[in-house]
Parts: structure tokens; C-alpha cells; sequence
């Protein structure tokens, strides 16, 4: 073969590696359950940056503890961070608190029909809803996506549709593993 050739054949490889490379690192697939609450995966897909290690750590039971901390990483990196709690009071101002509590803290929120209160933003959700059990009196779910922060941004597009929905239906089902009354 002849130096040409040589070259010609390393580029058809490097091509072939570069596509099967490229390939492989978008394939996590999204759970049907999520820190052990049920949520459908078309609700969370949307949230993820791409990636190639889907990864969900769970901080407490959603059934016995009052908080419990639930963190999606993507590719080592933590991606939504969810934080529910149930505590004896409602949350008085959802907008300012979902600007400020526990280290969530999202953009730019507005009210938002989330339970007995919330608020959304592109970046993240607040809902409280009541929950009589064990001297709580309201479920509290903040969501945010972390993969936003890093570095900071703006998001190219608008998360609240989606951030909506997700936040409606991790409510329900932190509130029903909770004991909460309907």
C-alpha cells in the first residue's frame, strides 16, 4: 500500500470509531420509577440533558421519612434534584420560596396550579399540598434542574410545560406513597 492509501484507510477508521463513540453516549434509558414513586418516563425525559449514564440516587423513603431527597445525574453529573417534605405549616409565598429554599433556586417563577400552591420557572417547581399525617399537615416538592447551573445559563428553550407537568405528577405520587388524604 502506498502512503495515500495508508491515510485513507486510518480516516475510514476513525470515522467508523467516531460514530460508534458518538453513538453510545446518548443511550440512557429512563426509569419507570424514580426514587421509588412511579412516574411515567415521558414526563422525565424531557428534564435530562443528553448523555450517556443515567444514574438516580435516593436521599430517604417517601413513605416513612418527612424529607427525602431524590438526585438524577447525568454522565456524573447531577442533573434534577427533587426535595419533598412534610412539615406543619403551608408555604405562605411559593414564588419567593421556590427563589430561595434549600439551595433550589429558580428564575423568574410565577404562580402556578401545582396543588393547594406552586410556582414554576423554566428551571424548577414548587408545590404544596395538604397532608395530614404522622403532625405534617402539607407535602412540600421542589424540583430543579441542576443541569442548567452548570455553568450558568439561560435556557435555550422553555422548561415550564414540562417542568409543569413533572412536578404535577411527582406530587401526586410523593403524596399518595406519603398517606396523604385525597
Amino acid at each position: 500500500m502506498r502512503t495515500t492509501e495508508y491515510g485513507a484507510v486510518a480516516a475510514v477508521c476513525l470515522a467508523a470509531l467516531t460514530l460508534t463513540a458518538c453513538g453510545a453516549d446518548d443511550s440512557y434509558t429512563v426509569p419507570e420509577t424514580i426514587c421509588g414513586l412511579p412516574v411515567d418516563p415521558a414526563l422525565v425525559e424531557p428534564l435530562l440533558p443528553e448523555g450517556g449514564d443515567l444514574k438516580v440516587s435516593a436521599y430517604g423513603d417517601p413513605a416513612a421519612d418527612r424529607n427525602v431527597q431524590c438526585v438524577l445525574s447525568v454522565d456524573d453529573e447531577e442533573a434534577v434534584r427533587i426535595v419533598s417534605s412534610r412539615h406543619p405549616e403551608r408555604i405562605a409565598d411559593p414564588v419567593g420560596a421556590s427563589a430561595s429554599m434549600f439551595d433550589l433556586r429558580i428564575w423568574k417563577p410565577v404562580p402556578a396550579d401545582l396543588g393547594e400552591r406552586g410556582a414554576v420557572a423554566s428551571n424548577g417547581a414548587i408545590a404544596d399540598v395538604p397532608c395530614a399525617t404522622d403532625g405534617a399537615k402539607y407535602l412540600t416538592v421542589r424540583m430543579e434542574l441542576r443541569w442548567l447551573h452548570v455553568p450558568q445559563k439561560t435556557p435555550d428553550k422553555d422548561y415550564k410545560p414540562a417542568v409543569t407537568e413533572f412536578t404535577r405528577a411527582f406530587t401526586a405520587a410523593a403524596a399518595e406513597k406519603a398517606g396523604c388524604p385525597t
